[in-house]
């Protein structure tokens, strides 16, 4: 009887054309390891590498939590992490790069960054930007008016003075927030919306990426808005009715889901905040704003209220994406201290958040930082464009934030009860992945390999066969090699929800 599909759980859809179906067994495609084309030059859904990308079509909320904390991060439906290509890339020092027309590599290390919020202190040029924005929305006149209707005893003006409060300087100039006199300049409202589609949106967002970022109009599009920043795999579910009818978590009042932050200013849309809101992050996904307001620095507009809002409900982090040491459109997030970068050079185990500061910095430019300790079991991979062709495991090619197989042959981990849909669209089928005949191709030799076990006194059978058993989840070109790369690059808590659907992308 087919199980009932359990919506928790994260959905993954892995295809590609080399695998065709054969008798007795599913369909079975996968997208790790690219075939005929160099990555990143290749058609695809992912926003990185253009390669064909895993596709998540639905994730709850606490698994991306996880995730993120694991280096990944989403674009469009897909995860940013492209297994094979990206995890190279980013751990070996290089990044996938944009470069009108083409994607070029680029001697770069991308890595993970957030901003705890309690910790952090806005710069003297963010504070000044607040200011200058508050001062334009209000007018000219308002602070002496104000003044004059509203008068401070001189304590209050020597605290004002002193000291500055991000929560009250980002909300000081919304309309929401002012007495009834005097009136402001200018109307300036913020409202968090639904990741829904609208018309009023995609005019902002066409006039966004035709101007600022040079898009042709026929690379624009409502489908490809629709895609880009309107379809979230995260499963926002209702625990309390409210007017979004997000998802409220159980912990506390915090609004859990994906949405779009409205600034509206003298009732038109401005700017376009995305946003994923986790358990313990405000995580910006993509920034929208209308270029005729350039001048008054949205974006840092933007990031600073994102970072206030993670302070002021409770998320604790602000997740900026990746951050890019030597490229100069990245190094604005560097600006935004204490700063903290996901550090994967001690395994996929004992991954670890550190402090941007001089030395990291410092090992950055070197491209020192990230970088494990060469072993001598590591395949050679100084040149990461090889390696990403070479069809090795991931597991085989020891990548940094990849778990290695001794953790896939845990006690405590059965990599054969991953759950596999199967079947055609309306009749699908859930099952284990070790109920399917193709999972045992490589049984005969992991049996011949417990059998030596049973019968080595010495124990040399055992290493034996805990090395054929890893030979086989080290074997790229067989599903279960293909799942054990999945299940290492997620990690193990990930892994047992997830269920893998192999069939055409479709």
């Amino acid at each position: 009887m087919p199980e009932v599909f359990p919506s928790s759980r994260l959905m993954v859809r892995l295809w590609d054309r080399r695998w065709s179906p054969s008798a007795g067994h599913p369909a079975v495609r996968q997208s790790f390891q690219p075939t005929d084309k160099v990555p990143g030059y290749q058609s695809g859904s992912c926003g990185y590498c253009k390669a064909p990308a895993s596709n998540s079509t639905t994730l709850t909320i606490e698994h991306y939590q996880i995730l993120m904390d694991r280096g990944w991060r989403r674009s469009e439906r897909p995860c940013h992490q492209c297994f094979l290509w990206q995890l190279l890339t980013r751990t070996l020092g290089l990044v996938v790069a944009h470069s009108s027309p083409l994607l070029v590599l680029s001697t770069n290390l991308m890595l993970k960054d957030r901003v705890p919020t309690n910790h952090f202190k806005p710069s003297r040029d963010q504070r000044q930007t607040l200011h200058r924005w508050n001062r334009f929305v209000l007018g000219d006149g308002y602070a002496a008016s104000y003044a004059r209707l509203h008068p401070k005893t001189k304590v209050e003006k020597k605290a004002e003075h002193n000291s500055f409060d991000l929560s009250s300087t980002v909300h000081a100039s919304e309309t929401n927030t002012l007495p009834p006199e005097p009136k402001p300049e200018h109307n300036y409202t913020v409202k968090l919306d639904n990741d829904t589609y609208t018309d009023e949106k995609y005019t902002l967002f066409e006039k966004y990426q035709r101007i600022v970022h040079k898009e042709p109009p026929s690379a624009i599009s409502k489908s490809g808005f629709r895609r880009f920043l309107c379809a979230s795999p995260l499963i926002n579910d209702t625990a309390a009715e409210t007017a979004l009818h997000p998802r409220i978590s159980l912990e506390s009042d915090k609004v859990l889901g994906s949405f779009h932050q409205l600034h509206r200013l003298n009732n038109k849309l401005i700017a376009i905040s995305v946003l994923d809101l986790l358990p313990h992050a405000v995580s910006a996904v993509y920034f929208i704003y209308d270029p005729e307001l350039e001048k008054h620095g949205l974006g840092k507009l933007s990031a600073l209220r994102e970072a206030a809002m993670a302070e002021e409900r409770g998320y604790m982090y602000y997740y900026m994406g990746y951050y890019i040491h030597d490229c100069a459109k990245m190094r604005y997030k560097a600006d935004y201290r204490p700063q903290e970068v996901l550090d994967m050079s001690d395994g996929a185990d004992n991954m670890r958040w550190r402090t941007l500061d001089k030395d990291v910095e410092a090992q950055m430019s070197a491209r020192t930082f990230g970088v494990p300790d060469d072993q001598p079991s590591r395949p050679d991979l100084s040149k990461p464009i090889a390696a990403a062709n070479s069809g090795l495991s991931l597991l085989k090619l020891q990548v940094p934030g990849v778990l290695p197989s001794s953790a896939l042959l845990a006690p405590s981990f059965d990599l054969g009860k991953v759950f596999a849909l199967i079947g055609k669209k309306g009749a699908h089928n859930i099952v284990n992945f070790d109920m399917l005949t193709v999972w045992d191709d490589d049984s005969a030799e992991e049996g011949e390999a417990e059998e030596n076990k049973e019968e080595d006194i010495d124990g040399g059978g055992r290493h034996r066969a805990v090395d054929i058993r890893a030979s086989a989840l080290e074997n790229s070109h067989s599903i279960k090699g293909v799942v054990a790369e999945l299940a290492a690059a997620v990690g193990l808590e990930v892994a047992r929800a997830m269920i893998v659907s192999f069939g055409s992308s479709s």
